[in-house]
């Protein structure tokens, strides 16, 4: 319906670029992350009925966001495709303009995120780029909020030493 259309227009516009992030940062590639992106989007459409009205949406999507990349990683790896962050696939990509200082940089942070471990790296793409509290972050992750908090400390002292 038309309603659903605006809904999925408005869930695309305001949470994309963290979707899309998150589903780079766990499967390491540009193009798996789109695929993440996409797949993330049809599972709301399929699964609305699921959620919660009142529940706190953000993290409702960034689960269905993380259990769609996990998925795709773990295809991947079955696959044996190739899942570290390829720079020939970004300079491609027309998102990404590589002879500017800003693009540069993005790419040296791709770089450094995709050096931590992988549930640290979900982590900080799930509360700094995505802004979920370390309350959501610990239920989707199945760890506590202090491990949570403990592990995005340690993983930003890390990604300042590699960058």
């Amino acid at each position: 319906s038309d309603g659903n259309t605006h809904a999925v227009t408005a869930i695309y516009e305001r949470m994309g670029r963290q979707i899309l992030s998150l589903g780079r940062a766990v499967t390491g590639s540009q193009s798996s992350g789109e695929d993440v992106l996409q797949e993330t989007i049809l599972k709301i459409i399929e699964n609305i009925h699921t959620y919660r009205k009142g529940g706190n949406a953000k993290a409702w999507i960034m689960a269905i966001a993380r259990n769609a990349a996990i998925d795709m990683k773990s295809r991947s790896s079955r696959l044996g495709t190739d899942s570290d962050i390829d720079r020939s696939e970004l300079e491609g990509s027309r998102e990404y303009d590589f002879s500017s200082t800003k693009q540069r940089e993005i790419m040296d942070v791709m770089s450094a995120l995709s050096r931590l471990d992988d549930t640290d790296r979900e982590i900080v793409v799930m509360k700094a780029m995505s802004g979920l509290k370390h309350k959501d972050i610990a239920k989707l992750i199945g760890i506590t909020v202090d491990a949570s908090k403990k592990r995005y400390r340690r993983a930003l002292e890390k990604l300042r030493t590699l960058i």
